[in-house]
């Protein structure tokens, strides 16, 4: 799911960096210009790592997005496109949570 085109913004172009079933899946994505295809230079990066956690009695998903220091951003401007970026994740893990919560493996 975290792969799916849906997921993952459409529209956004992004780089798959981190296959490493069942547990960790990282890609890439530009912070620059709209369409703007991802590199070492303009990319974030996005880290999702999924362990089993005995205290909850299931599954714990952490996401971590990293990177923003290296695109040669002013400070407040990173800390802006990073609190930007932040806002739109609890939404999309909620929903995220809800879709695996349907699916049977």
């Amino acid at each position: 799911m975290l792969s799916e085109p849906a997921f993952l913004g459409g529209v956004i172009p992004a780089r798959i960096q981190t296959v490493e079933p069942p547990r960790v899946l990282s890609w890439q994505w530009p912070q620059g210009a709209a369409g703007e295809e991802p590199d070492d230079s303009n990319a974030a990066l996005v880290e999702f790592t999924v362990t089993e956690d005995d205290s909850i009695g299931g599954t714990r998903l952490t996401m971590v997005e990293s990177g923003f220091a290296h695109l040669g951003l002013p400070t407040d401007e990173a800390t802006d496109r990073h609190r930007a970026n932040s806002r739109n994740r609890p939404g999309k893990l909620d929903q995220l949570g809800a879709d695996c919560e349907q699916t049977t493996v």
